[in-house]
């Protein structure tokens, strides 16, 4: 998992509007992906309330390139 960018606007001291995190994941097997996919999205819907949205935007899927030793 990397973290890969944090973004939102206006003062530090400040919660935010509108805030963004993009995330990289990376496996040697396709299924640990789905999986982790499949927890983000349960968390998403765990920690949605009143007055907070969270969506996931899946910008691309990749599966692992073959390891040829």
């Amino acid at each position: 998992l990397n973290v890969s960018e944090i973004t939102s606007q206006g003062a530090l001291n400040i919660v935010p509007a509108l805030a963004s995190c993009r995330i990289n994941i990376r496996s040697s097997h396709v299924h640990t992906m789905e999986q982790f996919f499949l927890q983000l999205q349960q968390l998403t819907q765990q920690f949605s309330s009143e007055g907070i949205s969270m969506e996931i935007l899946q910008e691309s899927f990749r599966p692992p390139k073959p390891f040829d030793a």
